[in-house]
């Protein structure tokens, strides 16, 4: 038997009048029966203190039970409630950025390290307005062109409809739309490991190096095609627009090499630092490098696919 406190049974009893008269199709012996219910259940919740009991000689036990109690049980519950959502969405104000191509336009978008991504017509690029130390993870839906700045101790992963791609610091490009049969990754420079998301759970990894390209199909998941010195990425228009205005060689040389997938070097070091002020868009590559030897007081002269510039130094 449980007995009520006199300011808590009217409490509870002025609570239970007001649901009688708002349904009056349950009767009174059921809402007594179910008020009986629930502080039985309090009475076992709460931690009643011994100097809170006391023992009449009818051996029942009668509970003197104080409402503080539960109001401060409630209010740590609701501070915890709190603190957790506004950590809940601190963090998704943060990591959550979505960019959508759905133009025939090319859109270019800069990431937080410096890495460049042109996404393509009917695509989805989702990132964190700032990556964190150890990784930095992208997820795309569709195709884009990445140039990724390097930095051996933050992997670059990109996470597709049926790939993974991961690299330190190169230029490639990702063709994964969800309606497509066939995917594809081309390598432009440095190299690349895809691994493929099989139904089967095989997640084999793939080695890719520049100029290299692989094929996926997905009606043929066991075969995968890996072409070799035939890749030919198409690049974005906007990696064709060269205009400098006093820019370090050295800055003019790695656009020149997004552009035209090429590898060129400066042999003296010293003209990394002259600047030059030139137009060098939709040239010609071999226009360009007279542009820029002819301005350095240089010469250019290729070594297998190696291009290399070499002269003095600055001539002011």
């Amino acid at each position: 038997m449980v007995v009520r406190p006199p300011r808590e049974s009217q409490i509870i009893d002025r609570w239970f009048d007001s649901l009688s008269n708002q349904q009056e199709e349950v009767s009174k012996d059921e809402l007594d029966k179910l008020g009986q219910n629930i502080l039985k259940e309090i009475n076992k919740k709460i931690d009643v203190n011994e100097n809170d009991l006391s023992i009449p000689l009818n051996k029942e036990k009668i509970v003197h039970f104080d409402f503080r109690y539960l109001f401060k049980i409630a209010a740590v519950f609701i501070l915890g409630i709190i603190v957790v959502s506004i950590l809940v969405l601190n963090k998704s104000n943060i990591n959550n950025v979505q960019y959508s191509s759905v133009e025939v336009k090319v859109k270019e978008i800069h990431l937080s390290d410096g890495s460049i991504v042109w996404l393509k017509s009917d695509s989805k690029l989702s990132y964190p307005e700032k990556f964190d130390q150890n990784s930095r993870e992208v997820y795309l839906e569709g195709e884009a062109f990445f140039d990724v700045f390097r930095d051996v101790n933050r992997p670059f992963i990109i996470h597709s409809q049926d790939m993974v791609t991961k690299v330190l610091g190169t230029s490639f490009n990702i063709r994964d739309y969800k309606k497509d049969v066939e995917k594809a990754v081309e390598v432009l420079t440095g190299s690349v490991q895809v691994s493929l998301n099989r139904e089967s759970g095989n997640h084999e990894s793939v080695l890719l190096k520049s100029r290299e390209k692989i094929f996926y199909n997905k009606e043929n998941p066991d075969v995968v095609e890996l072409l070799k010195k035939e890749a030919l990425v198409v690049l974005p228009e906007a990696t064709k627009e060269l205009k400098f205005e006093e820019v370090s060689i050295n800055e003019i040389i790695e656009k020149l090499n997004l552009a035209h997938g090429v590898k060129i070097r400066v042999k003296n070091q010293k003209l990394n630092s002259c600047k030059l002020t030139a137009d060098l868009s939709y040239e010609k590559l071999d226009v360009c490098l007279e542009i820029i030897s002819r301005a350095l007081n240089a010469k250019y002269y290729q070594i297998e696919d190696q291009i290399y510039i070499d002269g003095k130094g600055c001539l002011n």
